[in-house]
């Protein structure tokens, strides 16, 4: 059976000293892959891509990664999971009331996100999962469908405020109804071993 999400009732809450520095590094210089990763970001083309929601075009909301301190890094391993990760960032929508969704797309540079809610980017969010037309459920990194009219959706949580949410990033997914920045402490994996679970 697909893991599409789930969240850890009892994992430990971010100490606020850690969620403030987060604050503080959102504007700094952006999240880059390893070099020998043989994909990259390209942040600006991300940021400018077109996608297509029950028939309008509109610009896409992308979440823009920034890594996170020394400190915070030690602290996500020594209390939330200490193996399999690639990256520990806290991540911000590109959002406005103009675009307010981020299209479907599946993760570049991890095969699953564990993350922690700061600021919804609005009342009515949903994390919806999808399966385009013709495709299998599960997909490859990096893998994006702008053209939402190809999409069935599958599954969808509303994701809750300061709890651990752990999502899975080779199944198209985005976010929907953001009209303001969305900010997240995210953690990704490359496997849910080190959580106890099953890929």
């Amino acid at each position: 059976m697909t893991l599409f999400y789930k969240v850890f009732e009892d994992f430990p809450h971010v100490p606020e000293e850690l969620i403030a520095r987060a604050y503080a590094k959102i504007g700094s210089e952006l999240s880059t892959l390893p070099e020998d990763k043989p994909i990259r970001y390209h942040w600006d083309a991300i940021k400018q891509e077109i996608i297509t929601v029950d028939g309008v075009e509109k610009v896409n909301a992308p979440n823009m990664g920034y890594n996170l301190d020394d400190e915070t890094v030690e602290w996500v391993y020594k209390n939330i999971i200490d193996r399999d990760i690639t990256n520990i960032r806290v991540s911000v929508s590109n959002s406005t009331p103009e675009k307010d969704t981020n299209g479907a797309h599946c993760d570049l540079s991890r095969n699953y996100t564990l993350l922690y809610l700061l600021d919804s980017g609005g009342e009515d969010h949903q994390t919806v999962f999808y399966q385009e037309q013709d495709k299998p459920i599960q997909r490859s990194n990096g893998e994006r469908c702008p053209d939402h009219s190809r999409l069935t959706i599958i599954d969808s949580i509303k994701v809750p405020l300061r709890k651990w949410v752990l999502l899975n990033a080779t199944i198209l997914h985005g976010v929907i109804n953001i009209p303001k920045p969305r900010i997240s402490i995210q953690v990704g994996l490359n496997s849910v071993v080190g959580l106890g679970l099953v890929d």
